[in-house]
């Protein structure tokens, strides 16, 4: 279409040769080539510009040069044309090559226009591409539009109803995060105040999402930590002191109540440079936590749960962040009284209570300790009691951290002669999971502080665990049983006859009694046996084998394996049990030495 031989006739041999050598030293520039026409400019200093038309007949070409005038082929128009020769041949190689080569060849017969419109239907497919673009529109035009990139934020950071897989969770945030790497074209072009305040709305608005859906804190690190890099060396460049640096960084830290900008001060020593810069900055930083955490009031979970739901999540998060960079920066420097002064400003939740009061006596702060471990017992017992099962509950357990705070308290009352304060406290923990050690304790104190006599405890303890043994419906306490069942054999064994009691509580009884003269109460003691490994196997599962296994135990020690009765025993138990399979396996092979399989066993067992 444009080749050597027919730019030589346009133009002449002699302005050919003048704008060969012209396009040697000077190169083409802002070439716009499409089907039939191209426009360029070439030269420096004049620049000229040149626009050719061409067609598989004929080339024509115009030049802002006073050689040209507008219409004639000059050595400008020559020189563009060469290049435009150059470029059709490479467009035409491209159409011989592979697809990809051949979808570049047409895109470049394009002109601008067309092209633009063809790419525009293109983004407009993708929301995310097409939002992308949109932002680079707004940063690359004369002006930045700062309120068109703050509108695409809120945009961009509304939930899109709720989320329910991760796959859709990670895209939320990745579409953020590729809209934060392109803000960062901002970095150097924008006014630093104004993209300051983008960036402080972006904060706020990824908080509130935040807010709504808790679960989605591991994944925001996908947009915080590209907004953080933006961040961070806005406050840098803006404020040179580190005095100013770090009271703005402070309002912003305390803020952020979801800790988006949680690598910061990790990060800024590197931006801010110098050591002593970053000493000034910390030590600034610092002395504003402290004197903020001072000025706070004290909180635990009573008063937690008197604030505005509105603002609780942002002043406990407040609380949090303060508390832990304290604790944090303070660890070389702190005594474990000023750690333990710091912890106990803000205890977010009951069960803190007990690890403050184990510092408490490591810090030897016995009064203390003993104030800890009661706000601790104290909730304990607030949960049990809102239990309609408490305190008959037969499958209760007291948590390993009670038991030891209980045990620990009562170390703690005996210590300290306190025996007016401990007593009525004891004896309400011990209505609340009567045992055995508790009760010794509660004694113990009674001896040491000569209040009341030891034996009125004891039979206010005997008095209490009978008649909480059995409430209304006739449940059963297990921890009151057997403690009476060690006080008061004789009144345990009149309530079980009363009481429709389960394998459990039998067994206890047996052992206690058992323990208490096992001659007296032989044949008592095999009865409660008997019952409780019948009612055992009854329950069909591994947990009551193991149960009517250790009744047997028992049995064969107290009667010899060898006692018919106690071989009948067995074989009533197989029979009871013949249709379960699995039960009956089992007992056959404990007892196999006593019960040989022979024809005495029918197959049925």
């Amino acid at each position: 279409m444009v080749s050597k031989e027919k730019i030589r006739i346009v133009a002449g041999e002699q302005v050919f040769l003048k704008g060969e050598a012209f396009a040697a030293n000077h190169p083409v520039r802002e070439l716009d080539l499409s089907k039939n026409r191209a426009v360029a400019r070439i030269g420096q200093s004049p620049e000229y510009l040149v626009k050719l038309n061409f067609s598989t007949s004929q080339l024509q070409g115009a030049c802002s040069c006073a050689d040209s005038d507008g219409f004639d082929f000059c050595l400008h128009c020559v020189a563009v044309a060469l290049e435009v020769a150059r470029q059709l041949r490479k467009r035409n190689a491209l159409t011989q090559g592979n697809d990809r080569d051949k979808v570049m060849a047409y895109l470049q017969s394009l002109d601008k226009h067309a092209l633009a419109t063809l790419a525009l239907d293109f983004i407009s497919q993708d929301p995310q591409t097409f939002n992308q673009y949109l932002l680079k529109a707004h940063i690359g035009g004369s002006q930045i539009d700062y309120p068109a990139i703050r509108k695409q934020i809120t945009e961009l950071t509304r939930l899109p109803g709720k989320l329910f897989t991760q796959k859709q969770i990670r895209l939320f945030f990745t579409k953020i995060r590729e809209f934060v790497q392109t803000l960062q074209a901002l970095e150097e072009e924008a006014e630093p105040p104004k993209l300051a305040k983008l960036i402080d709305y972006f904060y706020q608005r990824l908080n509130l999402v935040l807010d709504k859906q808790e679960d989605y804190r591991k994944h925001h690190e996908l947009a915080t930590i590209p907004l953080e890099n933006i961040y961070l060396n806005l406050k840098v460049r803006a404020d040179e002191r580190p005095e100013a640096l770090a009271r703005n960084f402070f309002a912003d830290w305390l803020a952020d109540r979801h800790n988006l900008r949680s690598t910061s001060l990790s990060r800024i020593e590197h931006l801010i440079g110098s050591e002593e810069k970053y000493r000034s900055f910390m030590a600034t930083f610092n002395s504003l936590c402290l004197n903020k955490w001072q000025a706070l009031p004290d909180i635990n979970p009573d008063s937690i749960s008197l604030l505005p739901e509105t603002s609780k999540a942002q002043t406990l998060a407040m609380y949090q962040r303060l508390q832990r960079h304290l604790l944090e920066t303070g660890q070389s420097g702190h005594s474990p009284l000023t750690r333990l002064e710091i912890r106990t400003k803000a205890v977010m939740e009951y069960r803190d209570y007990y690890s403050l009061a184990r510092s408490a006596l490591d810090c030897n702060k016995p009064e203390l300790a003993i104030l800890f471990y009661k706000q601790f017992l104290d909730h304990c017992s607030t949960v049990k009691t809102a239990n309609t099962a408490w305190p008959f509950d037969p499958d209760d357990r007291v948590t390993d951290s009670r038991r030891d705070a209980l045990n620990q308290l009562c170390q703690l009352f005996c210590q300290t002669d306190s025996g007016e304060e401990a007593l009525p406290y004891l004896w309400q923990q011990f209505m609340l999971t009567p045992g055995k050690d508790l009760l010794d304790s509660i004694l113990r104190i009674a001896r040491k502080s000569s209040l009341e006599e030891e034996s009125t405890w004891q039979g206010r303890a005997r008095d209490f665990v009978a008649q909480s043994c059995a409430n209304s419906e006739g449940t059963l306490n297990l921890q009151a049983w057997q403690l009476l069942t060690c006080q008061d054999p004789a009144t345990a064994t009149t309530l079980a006859n009363r009481l429709n009691l389960d394998s459990k509580p039998l067994a206890v009884l047996a052992e206690s009694l058992l323990k208490t003269d096992p001659q007296q109460y032989r044949d008592q003691i095999i009865t409660l046996f008997k019952k409780a490994a019948r009612l055992a196997l009854a329950k069909g599962n591994a947990s009551g084998y193991r149960e009517a296994e250790n009744c047997l135990d028992h049995l064969e020690r107290l009667t010899g394996n060898c006692d018919p009765r106690f071989i009948t025993f067995i074989r009533d138990l197989l029979f009871e049990n013949r249709h379960k399979r699995t039960m009956v396996a089992m007992l056959r092979t404990r007892f196999e030495t006593i019960l040989p399989l022979n024809d005495q066993f029918p197959d049925t067992f």
